[in-house]
């Protein structure tokens, strides 16, 4: 009887053991990652019987986009079908195993407080002794064998007490010691709240039985790039060196181990479809609000109310939209800034200050009164400001003192330099070479859309989420250096590297962090975006240009005639430097501008200065030998109303 049950579940077996699918063993020898999102290449090898099979790619990514999945063979033999599911049983594992690690760990934790509360029964019954000890050797009378015997017993038990606490501590240690191990092993563990792994199933169809080899390839979504710079200037007669970086991460579900990475600009998320442009009606704009925004005017407020009113502007002068003006006290009262940056709202007699917000920007607070003009500084945690614009030839860089060295200026003088005097030195010449070699192992790679960096040295990635360092290239940029002050607001001057031509060296937007002459001089941020043909790059103060703006006190006088006075001002600017070769710097001052017919402003001198007449602004362009000073210096009256006075200083 038993033979012919035998003989009839054999080709139950049988065909139980044909459908299971054949395992591929893979590993991932290549990653493209994309500025969000990765494209993932697994290669393996397996054996094909004649006929229908199925395989199984095991342990991948459970975060796959199922409809990018590919599978290459390369034999003679079909796929005929690909799909792709979530292995349970493997979440399960990983379940069962993180259960067991929490009891362990319990169990530890309940044997480490037992040895504790045993350390402190010997600490106790110690110092019960020592007591014991006392009060014997202060009693009279006792014969000398009880003290022989007191003594022995005390001493006897001295030395228990020490080796059982010698031996808990030691046992507190190697529990603790195993805890942490565990502590360590659960957190890796637990990195993923998705503890399920992916695979994909393949079937495919043999004439010939054959050794086959397949290429997986599938993006997955959960990882990303984003670039960063290391900007050094050893001198001013000296190259800019620029190392860039990628910052690498993901938390796919499977680690990276030892492959080939390439990076591309490209975002596959974006998607390539152009837009279409719909029709375009104009309707009535009511700025968002949840205090439910009406413009009001000075009629409306009543005996115990007041209005308040303004308009909010970015330092560029351009009007802000939804920017959040809150009453100090009660904010309950507010409103929105409309299209235009205007606000009006109503508000308690009582209440005398504004709270002005809006995010990327840094909050204010002002006078509540109406007829405010409020301007906004943008927010920045670094430390230097890096900004592109385009500039004419070299003799005439700035002909009509563009926008960008006045922001650079409002900036500096906004306190974003000058904040961390501490000096940071660069790397070690041993880490300088070892980039180098990383960087002379790197295809690059410019596409119409994108651009790419196939590293040649391996990396490992692991799928913690974290951000890994990836050393792409070293470029040594030829700049053209320029220093900047304008000393009526601040008299330290500020090196600029001018790069002409930095397209080629297929940068794109991120942080930077800067060094002069070995010193750290903080953080910043390359906008490309705002680039023009030639790029410049703030370096910061350089302490060893001396700029001194005096008033010249055998000019400056004041006279009356009638019932006019005119007042005299001159001011005398020198500039001393200790480099070793000569500078170019651009000096702006400015003379004052009248907007009342009855003030008379007369500009009597500015040699060598290029003057525009609109803003009356005064720039110069010079050529400073080293340690050899050189005088600029410019004039002008001030006629007016004798019981008008002006600050001219």
């Amino acid at each position: 009887m038993l033979k012919y049950i035998i003989l009839l579940l054999l080709p139950f077996a049988t065909l139980q053991a044909q459908s299971l699918p054949t395992p591929i063993e893979t590993k991932i020898e290549k990653v493209v990652v994309f500025r969000s999102g990765a494209q993932v290449i697994r290669k393996g090898k397996a054996s094909l019987a004649t006929g229908k099979s199925q395989l199984i790619f095991k342990g991948i990514s459970p975060k796959i986009n199922p409809q990018s999945i590919q599978v290459k063979g390369e034999g003679d033999f079909t796929v005929l079908s690909v799909v792709h599911q979530i292995n349970i049983l493997e979440e399960q594992k990983k379940r069962t195993e993180i259960d067991a690690l929490e009891q362990e760990q319990k169990k530890l934790v309940e044997d480490i407080q037992r040895e504790k509360a045993l350390l402190e029964v010997y600490k106790q019954e110690e110092t019960m002794l020592l007591k014991n000890q006392d009060i014997k050797g202060e009693q009279t009378g006792l014969k000398t064998s009880d003290l022989r015997e007191a003594l022995d017993f005390h001493r006897q038990r001295q030395i228990e007490i020490q080796s059982k606490k010698l031996d808990l501590q030691k046992t507190i240690k190697e529990y603790g010691e195993q805890l942490g191990k565990i502590n360590k092993q659960l957190f890796n563990l637990n990195q993923g709240k998705d503890l399920s792994t992916g695979e994909v199933l393949v079937a495919v169809n043999s004439k010939v039985a054959l050794n086959a080899a397949f290429t997986l390839t599938y993006f997955v979504q959960n990882a990303a790039w984003y670039p960063t710079y290391d900007i050094r200037v050893k001198d001013i007669d000296k190259p800019l060196v620029i190392d860039y970086k990628a910052n690498v991460a993901q938390a796919s579900g499977e680690d990276w181990t030892e492959v080939k990475l390439t990076l591309s600009s490209a975002d596959p998320n974006l998607g390539g479809q152009k837009p279409a442009i719909p029709v375009w009606y104009l309707q009535n704009y009511t700025a968002p609000s949840s205090y439910n925004f009406q413009p009001v005017s000075t009629t409306t407020a009543t005996a115990s109310n007041k209005i308040v009113s303004g308009r909010v502007y970015d330092e560029n002068g351009n009007p802000l939209i939804a920017a959040t003006v809150e009453a100090v006290g009660n904010d309950e009262h507010g409103a929105f800034t409309d299209e235009n940056g205007y606000f009006a709202f109503e508000v308690l007699n009582n209440i005398n200050q504004l709270h002005v917000t809006l995010a990327g920007y840094a909050d204010v607070e002002i006078p509540a009164v109406e007829g405010s003009n409020i301007r906004l500084r943008e927010e920045s945690a670094n430390a230097v400001i890096i900004i592109g614009g385009k500039t004419a030839e070299y003799d005439d860089p700035y002909p009509n003192a563009p926008a960008r060295q006045k922001k650079q200026q409002d900036d500096f003088n906004g306190g974003l330099f000058g904040q961390n005097d501490r000096a940071y030195r660069l790397a070690d010449k041993k880490a300088e070479e070892k980039y180098k070699q990383v960087y002379s192992l790197v295809n690059e790679h410019a596409h119409p859309t994108s651009v790419t960096f196939e590293i040649e040295l391996p990396y490992t990635v692991p799928k913690d989420g974290k951000t890994y360092t990836v050393e792409i290239k070293e470029n040594e940029v030829n700049a053209r250096y320029e220093y900047y002050c304008a000393p009526r607001f601040d008299k330290d001057a500020f090196l600029t590297a001018q790069i002409v031509g930095w397209e080629e060296y297929n940068l794109l937007s991120g942080e930077t962090n800067l060094f002069f002459e070995g010193t750290y001089l903080g953080k910043g941020y390359l906008d490309l975006e705002k680039a023009g043909d030639t790029l410049g790059i703030s370096l910061g103060r350089d302490k060893n240009v001396t700029i001194t703006r005096t008033k010249a006190k055998d000019f400056s006088k004041n006279q009356v005639l009638g019932t006019n006075k005119t007042e005299y001002r001159a001011w005398d600017i020198a500039i001393r430097h200790t480099k070793k070769a000569p500078i170019y710097l651009i000096l702006e001052d400015q003379y004052p501008l009248s907007t009342e017919k009855e003030v008379e402003i007369t500009r009597i001198e500015h040699k060598d200065g290029i003057l525009n007449e609109e803003t009356g602004k005064l720039t110069w362009k010079l050529n400073v030998e080293p340690n050899k000073e050189k005088k600029i210096g410019f004039k002008y009256s001030v006629k007016s109303p004798k019981y008008r006075n002006f600050i001219l200083d």
